[in-house]
């Protein structure tokens, strides 16, 4: 191996954030395929019941980011006037950082665990049928997430940024 491609100091390598990254498309993994597998398991019948599973995630996504900027405009008195958290109280730290890991786990099973999702259930005959609920899955996760700029403009500034 080339060392010249290692970092000269290990200090350099953020292994904190390559834990998180790690993490989040994990857990962005499980929550896609948790909820096809419900889904498919579903009552053949029943189509509300194998839809619903498929949309949960997205809509607490929307539901905890909406939550949050009603929460940071009460609790701050209006928008924040700088970027970051500084001066912001735990609580509403602690609801940033859940909303933005879920803002993380949709926009990386959209980048990631989707495409591998269906390269894998094209190839693989008995896995054909979660191709549809994926498709919808992922179809909701990018509509919450194109949702997510309707928001106000001065909270989307800080959330940006």
């Amino acid at each position: 191996m080339d060392s010249s491609l290692l970092p000269a100091d290990l200090d350099q390598v953020h292994l904190p954030a390559v834990l998180g990254f790690a993490a989040t498309l994990l857990v962005s993994g499980l929550l896609m395929g948790l909820s096809v597998a419900v889904s498919l398991r579903a009552v053949q019948g029943a189509r509300l019941r194998r839809v619903l599973p498929l949309l949960v995630v997205p809509a607490v996504f929307l539901l905890l980011v909406s939550t949050f900027a009603v929460h940071m405009h009460s609790s701050l008195g209006g928008w924040p006037a700088s970027l970051g958290d500084h001066g912001f109280p735990a609580p509403l730290i602690v609801h940033g950082e859940v909303a933005y890991f879920l803002f993380g786990a949709l926009l990386l099973g959209l980048l990631f665990n989707l495409p591998a999702g269906l390269v894998v259930c094209s190839l693989v005959p008995r896995l054909r049928s979660a191709l549809q609920p994926l498709a919808l899955h992922a179809g909701a996760s990018l509509v919450a997430l194109l949702l997510l700029q309707l928001a106000p403009e001065p909270f989307l500034d800080w959330w940006w940024d």
